[in-house]
């Protein structure tokens, strides 16, 4: 069997020009989907996604919205485990509830969140470290419960926020527990 070499072109200036432009093209009009393609979106941000798409992320109420949850997860209040809330969101302006607390490895904690059936929202978990929050994980819409079992000590904050002009009353139980059951 013979090998066949064949002569390879360098791309010229060109041409590569116009690829870039292609591929910047692609990636501008594509500004929502685009990040689909590295990684699964969360409700909260597919909501957000959805406010940037009809163009309601840069009404007054958008922008509030989006500042307030970012100000949930920068401004979060100091708890302490296990904790229990029975609170209320209003519809006069967008907010978002931030609650942090420290955990440590090997602990698990339990999030049960119970709410009025007029009322959608979304719970997401971050672990701070300095002042770089990295998002954990987030309760499925319709869940009731979740879980997090914690493999690096550390800060947390637990942010809920209600879509825009959604009002009622929530329930949230934080519990705090060994993320394995005793060794046999």
């Amino acid at each position: 069997m013979d090998l066949i070499l064949l002569p390879v072109r360098p791309i010229s200036m060109k041409n590569s020009t116009y690829l870039l432009i292609l591929l910047s093209f692609f990636a501008t009009s594509c500004r929502s989907t685009l990040p689909n393609l590295f990684g699964k979106r969360t409700p909260h941000e597919k909501y957000e996604d959805k406010l940037k798409d009809t163009g309601a992320a840069n009404s007054p109420e958008g922008r509030l919205w989006l500042a307030a949850a970012q100000n949930a997860i920068t401004n979060a209040q100091p708890i302490t485990l296990p904790y229990r809330l029975q609170g209320f969101f209003q519809d006069d302006k967008p907010r978002a509830l931030g609650l942090s607390f420290t955990a440590k490895r090997g602990e698990r904690i339990s999030f049960e969140l119970s709410q009025d059936e007029e009322l959608a929202f979304y719970a997401d978990l971050y672990q701070v470290n300095g002042n770089e929050p990295t998002h954990i994980l987030s309760m499925e819409p319709g869940a009731k419960i979740f879980h997090y079992d914690v493999n690096e000590a550390g800060n947390y904050v637990l942010r809920i926020q209600p879509e825009i002009r959604v009002a009622g009353n929530f329930g949230l139980e934080m519990n705090v527990g060994p993320s394995l059951d005793f060794p046999v």
